[in-house]
């Protein structure tokens, strides 16, 4: 009896043991797989200042007026925030068939970007832009490069008209240069743009691109408010309605500097060029990631494709958003509301 039960056992008790086998090679693959990312990557060791997987994102209105930017001031002061410094962090190219005789004011830096920057931007806040750009871009490498950006800047900000609007915009806007030891990772100097911007301490983080007419006014204290919403309050991302470019993520995003201090970069490293938009849209998913309706922007895309995608990069991003949807659950717990 006992033989006729082993025989009729025996494939099951096979079956169920190479299930189990299964199962323990499956979570040791993940254990290795964590385990590599975490010894491995370190991105924010790799800073130097030197200075399709996607859903539509649902839009939520800000219950605050936009035109209240004391209310907003006052709020963030009662929660311990400094809600006066906004870092403006833009990767640049200047290419050889940009330049003009050496000269760079017709960029649309400075034709539409910066106009419209003057026409939204609200009073009582400091916008400090983190510019960063290849060791080896054309214009940059030449003598003098930066005083003459700046001259060109500061032109914008005393003749055109937007700028008007406000009596001292000089001391309104400031201007950091952020120069690359790499070229052609865009990613990057996003990335390293923003770093510079958090190692000056500063609180708020808007991550745009030169190519830009912003259309809305009080998007300053909406994106604020919207941050201040979340619980616990500022752990997230929230950015405009954009037109032009991928419209099921946010292609422009504005955080606070927690995003930095849980995650220890802006953008993964492993992300050189495309995606990172991806992965900051994703990785707050699916309560703190929003797209306000009523701010517009314009994304011209007027200077075309600079960069080349890397396919690699949409295939590594599920891994990616894995781990460090971990490391936020992880900064969750032990930081409840």
């Amino acid at each position: 009896m006992k033989l006729f039960l082993y025989k009729k056992l025996r494939p099951l008790v096979r079956m169920v043991t190479v299930i189990l086998i299964v199962a323990l090679i499956h979570l040791l693959l993940n254990n290795l797989e964590d385990t590599f990312f975490r010894n491995t990557v370190k991105p924010s060791d790799t800073f130097v200042r030197s200075c399709d997987f996607i859903s539509e994102i649902r839009a939520t209105p800000v219950k605050y007026n936009s035109a209240n930017t004391e209310s907003i001031l006052l709020e963030g002061q009662s929660l311990g925030i400094n809600t006066t410094r906004i870092a403006i962090g833009c990767a640049i190219k200047i290419r050889q068939e940009d330049l003009q005789k050496d000269d760079i004011s017709h960029l649309l830096l400075f034709v539409d970007l910066l106009p419209s920057f003057c026409s939204t931007m609200s009073k009582g806040f400091i916008y400090e832009f983190y510019f960063a750009h290849d060791y080896n871009d054309t214009f940059f490498i030449r003598d003098a490069a930066y005083e003459r950006f700046n001259e060109i800047f500061n032109g914008v900000l005393k003749n055109r008209s937007e700028c008007h609007k406000f009596e001292d915009i000089e001391k309104a806007i400031k201007v950091h240069f952020v120069k690359c030891q790499y070229s052609g990772k865009p990613a990057w100097a996003q990335n390293d743009a923003m770093m510079a911007a958090h190692a000056d301490n500063m609180t708020f983080f808007y991550r745009i691109n030169d190519d830009t007419i912003l259309q809305t006014s009080g998007w300053t204290e909406q994106f604020i408010a919207t941050l201040s919403t979340y619980k616990p309050p500022l752990i997230g991302v929230v950015g405009p309605n954009h037109k032009g470019g991928k419209l099921s993520i946010l292609t422009y995003d504005f955080v606070h500097r927690h995003h930095i201090d849980i995650f220890g970069f802006y953008y993964p490293r492993e992300l050189s060029a495309w995606y990172a938009d991806d992965w900051i849209t994703r990785v707050y998913e699916p309560s703190r990631s929003l797209k306000l309706r009523n701010i517009k922007l314009f994304h011209t895309k007027k200077l075309g494709i600079r960069y080349d995608r890397d396919k690699a990069h949409s295939k590594m991003l599920p891994k990616l958003l894995k781990r460090d949807r971990k490391v936020l659950q992880t900064y969750l717990k032990t930081h409840p509301p």
